[in-house]
């Protein structure tokens, strides 16, 4: 009778999808190369103009990093970043209004992004996230719903409501709410530690994608700089004018500090968060120079007394305070000439006040739930026709748009926000607030908490506080001990 032996040191076949979810290319989604790879993408996409074909492939991409990853983690570097893509010749707003994205060239993309959305969906139901417990135990549930609702019922018994602001309303849905929750669901696996880590790295490679358009930008176009006098109106990228970019750079500002405190390569993080502030300076976004300067100050001064090196950042301070009365002693003539566009608008309020005057009227005539986003100032210039001309102000914007309810919605969803970064207190979470807060404070006299892109980066601080809350205790400031 014959024998027959299992040799068990042969391992069994791997199946396709094994083969498919191989530890290497995991690895590299969720490590450190793949952030960079978008960041290259991003930047060769854009100066070449072939943006299109290169989101293509950052979304087929990231659909093959949903099937092998057990994380929405690899969306971050793409959902922050996929703006600045977008080449001034093919701005579908100012200057050109291009009708580029509506021609059979995106249809490649958006085929892909359906791709990836399949994905994600495929990836969410693998890690099991849409479980009732998962569910009920949804964070700020209340606060986003009636946001919600009060973003869909915002001008409701106005005749002159359009389809577009149905649209728009529901975006804002999405961006506030929707992707809020995907990604906490997406990261509930992740430990709020390492989380934080990533998303301050990879907010260091935002902070260089954005200082490198800009130095292009000037570099570039003759028209930046004429006769020693920086062209404001020529500061425009294609995915955003120079507020846009300004504000974009000074939310970047303290999660790059965070890298100084926590990183060993502290060094490379405040060189990001300094060349940040600086390239926000240069699009002269007023508001950006002046809230963006007493937050990297604010952030220079916790450098001073938390973290490692608190000694050499004192130095540092000191350092810049220098650099800073040098430049006013001897360069102030070169100063002023290079800056002269926005010194001579010094802090007047460029028309912000009758615009303001404009939404509370119109919240008079229809105050309970508003007028909606489009029928405000058509008469003005939109910066893309599919973007409502909106107050210049949050609470007025909210009034006129969303009527009291809005704000009141608007009102209790601001409180909920601010309470899992004041629980359990930490150094992460201070810079992280730092974050959000340049966001909101600066949305005080322009639009953008209501624009797409800005939401991503904020929405994500957010979730890492309340991770930081669901985990573990958080280092406390209090047991920080400030040296003397």
């Amino acid at each position: 009778m014959q024998t027959v032996t299992t040799d068990r040191s042969v391992a069994p076949e791997k199946s396709l999808i094994e083969k498919i979810r191989d530890p290497r290319l995991v690895s590299f989604f969720m490590g450190p190369a793949y952030p960079i790879w978008i960041a290259a993408s991003v930047l060769i996409g854009r100066m070449t103009c072939l943006e299109v074909y290169f989101a293509a492939f950052d979304l087929l991409l990231i659909a093959l990093g949903f099937f092998v990853c057990d994380s929405i983690k690899p969306i971050i570097p793409i959902l922050t970043s996929f703006l600045y893509r977008i080449p001034l010749e093919h701005s579908p707003g100012t200057p050109f209004y291009s009708d580029y994205y509506s021609g059979a060239t995106f249809i490649v993309p958006i085929v892909f992004f359906c791709v990836a959305i399949a994905s994600l969906v495929y990836m969410l139901i693998r890690m099991r996230v849409f479980t009732k417990d998962n569910l009920k135990s949804l964070p700020m549930l209340l606060p986003l719903g009636l946001l919600s609702l009060a973003f869909l019922l915002g001008g409701v018994f106005n005749d002159t409501k359009v389809i577009g602001d149905f649209w728009f309303s529901l975006l804002e849905v999405v961006v506030f709410a929707l992707v809020f929750w995907l990604l906490y669901l997406g990261l509930k696996r992740e430990d709020p530690e390492e989380l934080c880590k990533y998303f301050v790295y990879v907010a260091g490679v935002l902070a260089a994608i954005l200082i490198l358009e800009v130095a292009h930008l000037y570099a570039a176009y003759d028209d930046v700089i004429i006769d020693g006098v920086i062209n404001k109106s020529a500061i425009d990228f294609g995915w955003g004018i120079s507020n846009t970019c300004g504000n974009c750079l000074t939310v970047l500002v303290p999660i790059c500090f965070l890298g100084v405190i926590k990183s060993k390569y502290h060094y490379v993080y405040f060189s990001l968060a300094t060349l940040s502030y600086v390239a926000a300076v240069l699009t002269l976004c007023r508001n950006a120079v002046l809230f963006g300067s007493i937050f990297y100050a604010a952030c220079v001064l916790l450098c001073c007394f938390f973290g490692d090196r608190k000694k050499a950042y004192r130095f540092v301070a000191l350092g810049i305070l220098v650099f800073l009365i040098v430049l006013e002693v001897v360069f102030s003539e070169q100063v002023e000439t290079l800056f002269a566009n926005m010194i001579a608008h010094g802090l007047d309020d460029n028309g912000r006040y009758p615009l303001w005057k404009a939404a509370f009227d119109g919240f008079l005539e229809h105050p309970i739930f508003g007028n909606g986003f489009h029928s405000f100032v058509p008469e003005v210039t939109r910066y893309a026709s599919f973007i409502p001309f909106l107050a210049h102000n949050t609470v007025f914007e909210l009034l006129y748009a969303l009527g009291g309810f809005g704000l009141i919605a608007y009102g209790v969803y601001r409180v909920y926000t601010l309470i899992p970064f004041v629980k359990k207190l930490s150094i992460e979470k201070v810079f992280l607030f730092l974050s959000i807060a340049t966001l909101i404070v600066e949305s005080l006299i322009d639009n953008y908490i209501f624009w797409f892109a800005p939401t991503f980066v904020y929405n994500i601080a957010i979730i890492i506080a309340i991770k930081y809350n669901e985990g573990e205790k958080a280092p406390s400031v209090k047991n920080v001990k400030i040296e003397e």
